[in-house]
C-alpha cells in the first residue's frame, strides 16, 4: 500500500503516515466477518454487489460471492442464528452481529466476543457448503471422494466389511473455499503491514486468521462415519459407508460454547507448566502468515487479544447493551439465572397468561376435538 499525500508543498510526516495505516487496519480488520451482512441483503437486488458497495466484501470476494450466492446467504444465516442460539442464556447475547456490516466495539476489538463470532462464521460456511456439494447444488463440486485410509476405518466398522459409497459431505472442498472466502484479505493486510512498525495490526489480523481455522477445524472433526447395510433380509453382510456432518450446526452449540470459555488471552494467559506468559508483543507472524510466538498454540483454541466487559451495563464504548429488560430464570443459579443475568440489581416478576388447545381427544369418524385451557407463565425482568 503506498499513500502520496501532498501538505503544504511537503509529503505527510512518517508518523501520520503510520497512523494512516494503524486506522485503515483498524477498519480492515473485521472484514472477515462482514460478510454476514449478506443474511440482511434482499434477494432481489444484486447481492454481491450490493454487499460490496456497504464494505461487507473485498472485490476479491465479490468473485467467489457470485459462485455460491445462495450458499453465501444460507451461510450467514446459519450464522447469525447459531450464534445467537448459542449465547441466548449469557449476558452477551451475539445480539450485535445482525449490525453487520457497521459492528460495534464488541467485535472489532479483538475481544473474546470477535474470536467466536469469526469462529462460528468459518464453521457455518464450511458446513453449509459441505452438505451442498453432496446435495449437487454447487457447480464443480460433487460428494466427496472416498478416503484413503480405508483399512484404518475397516476395523471399526465390524467383521461384516464395507465398501465406499453414498454421498459424503465434501468437506475438504468447503474448508479449500471458505479459506479462500475469509482469509485472503488478512493475508494481504500482514504483508503489506509488515514494511511498517504495526505488529499489533499484524498480531490483530493473524489471531483473526487462526480463529477462523479453528472454526473450521470444528466441522472438519464433527464429521463421523455414516454406513447403510445391504444383505438378504437385513443381515447386513455388506455396509455402505461414507463421511457425513451433523444435519445442524446448531448439535456443535456445546462445543462453541466450551470454544468460548477457554480462549487464550495472549496478554495474560499462562501456558504450560513453566508459568511463562504469551504477551501480545512477543507474538509474531511466520511468512505463511500464522500467529507463532515461544509455544504454539493448538488450532483447536480460540484467541483474543482485548478482555471483554462484564456486559451488565450499557457502555456504547465497549459495545455492551447490558441486560437490563432480559428475561432470566429466578430459581436457576446458571448464566441464565436472575442473579448473574442482572447482575445483582434485581428482577420483576409478573404472570402472563395464554390460550392453548388443550385435552384433545380423537372421535370416530373422523375429527379431533380439544378443549381450550389457559396457560399461567411466570416471567423475571431485569431490573
Amino acid at each position: 500500500m503506498a499513500i502520496a499525500c501532498v501538505r503544504n508543498g511537503n509529503r505527510l510526516t512518517m508518523k501520520v503516515y503510520i497512523l494512516l495505516i494503524v486506522i485503515f487496519g483498524l477498519m480492515s480488520n473485521v472484514i472477515a466477518i462482514k460478510w454476514l451482512t449478506l443474511s440482511n441483503i434482499s434477494h432481489h437486488k444484486n447481492v454481491c454487489a450490493e454487499a460490496r458497495r456497504l464494505n461487507a466484501l473485498t472485490r476479491g470476494q465479490v468473485r467467489l460471492c457470485n459462485e455460491v450466492l445462495l450458499q453465501l446467504k444460507a451461510a450467514a444465516s446459519l450464522a447469525v442464528s447459531t450464534c445467537q442460539q448459542a449465547f441466548s442464556t449469557r449476558r452477551w447475547n451475539c445480539s450485535s452481529v445482525v449490525r453487520a456490516p457497521n459492528f460495534g466495539p464488541d467485535l472489532t476489538t479483538g475481544t473474546r466476543e470477535q474470536a467466536i463470532v469469526h469462529a462460528i462464521s468459518a464453521a457455518s460456511l464450511v458446513h453449509t457448503l459441505a452438505r451442498a456439494c453432496a446435495q449437487g447444488q454447487v457447480r464443480g463440486c460433487t460428494c466427496a471422494p472416498s478416503p484413503k485410509s480405508v483399512v484404518h476405518l475397516h476395523s471399526s466398522i465390524g467383521e461384516g466389511g464395507f465398501k465406499w459409497g453414498g454421498c459424503g459431505d465434501n468437506v475438504k472442498w468447503a474448508v479449500a473455499f471458505a479459506r479462500r472466502f475469509l482469509d485472503a484479505h488478512h493475508k494481504t493486510n500482514i504483508k503489506s503491514l509488515q514494511t511498517i512498525d504495526t505488529t499489533a495490526q499484524q498480531t490483530q489480523h493473524s489471531v483473526n486468521l487462526h480463529n477462523n481455522k479453528a472454526g473450521r477445524k470444528l466441522v472438519e472433526k464433527s464429521a463421523r462415519l455414516q454406513c447403510k447395510c445391504h444383505g438378504v433380509s437385513g443381515s447386513c453382510s455388506v455396509k455402505t459407508c461414507w463421511r457425513a456432518l451433523a444435519p445442524s450446526l446448531g448439535e456443535l452449540q456445546s462445543r462453541l460454547l466450551q470454544l468460548y470459555a477457554t480462549a487464550v488471552d495472549a496478554g495474560r494467559h499462562t501456558i504450560g507448566s513453566g508459568g511463562g506468559k504469551w504477551e501480545a508483543d512477543k507474538w509474531h507472524i511466520s511468512g505463511g502468515g500464522k500467529l507463532e510466538a515461544d509455544k504454539r498454540l493448538k488450532d483447536e483454541l480460540l484467541v483474543y487479544l482485548t478482555k471483554s466487559p462484564d456486559h451488565c451495563y450499557l457502555d456504547e464504548k465497549q459495545g455492551s447493551v447490558g441486560t437490563t429488560g432480559r428475561t432470566c430464570n429466578a430459581t436457576a443459579t446458571g448464566h441464565f439465572g436472575c442473579e448473574s443475568m442482572c447482575c445483582g440489581r434485581g428482577h420483576t416478576s409478573h404472570v402472563e397468561e395464554s390460550q392453548q388447545r388443550c385435552h384433545c381427544r380423537y372421535h370416530w369418524c373422523c375429527y379431533v376435538k380439544c378443549k381450550t385451557c389457559t396457560i399461567k407463565l411466570s416471567k423475571h425482568i431485569c431490573k
